[in-house]
């Protein structure tokens, strides 16, 4: 690929990249249309053959402190997109999507996604009937009783 090339494709944010036998292929495939560049608490190793540049963030789970790094990085040119799918960064992504504007869901909307009981709470004030439920730490109060766990 011509270093032109590189510099038209648009620029994209992925926070942290997870693993390189579970998310390489993910990585390697969206560097061929876009500039990848990563936020990530290590340095990288496998990602290096597919990111354009990459940040180290001392907490990649601080929405706002990525935002403020964000902003250095779009000082360079537009930033086009904020990806994440390590589920721990996919509400500080969407944070960072949220303060430039970008594409992507609310980040409230984006943590009742990860969270049943934000997810239920958010269902029932919708109107939208929820089935009874309990919360446990443990299925031990329950082992070897009757007592009906829904």
């Amino acid at each position: 690929m011509s270093d032109a090339r590189a510099d038209e494709r648009p620029l994209l944010l992925l926070v942290e990249s997870g693993g390189r036998p579970y998310r390489g292929h993910l990585l390697a495939s969206i560097a061929e249309r876009h500039r990848v560049h990563l936020f990530c608490e290590r340095p990288p190793t496998w990602q290096l053959d597919h990111i354009a540049g990459w940040t180290r963030i001392d907490d990649t789970r601080n929405g706002p402190a990525m935002a403020e790094r964000a902003m250095r990085l779009a000082a360079a040119g537009p930033l086009r997109g904020v990806l994440s799918w390590s589920e721990p960064h996919i509400v500080p992504a969407a944070q960072v999507a949220q303060v430039f504007g970008l594409p992507g869901g609310p980040p409230g909307a984006v943590a009742a996604c990860c969270d049943k009981a934000l997810t239920r709470a958010a269902l029932h004030a919708a109107g939208v009937p929820q089935p009874r439920h309990r919360h446990s730490a443990s299925v031990e109060p329950y082992t070897g009783t009757s007592v009906p766990l829904c």
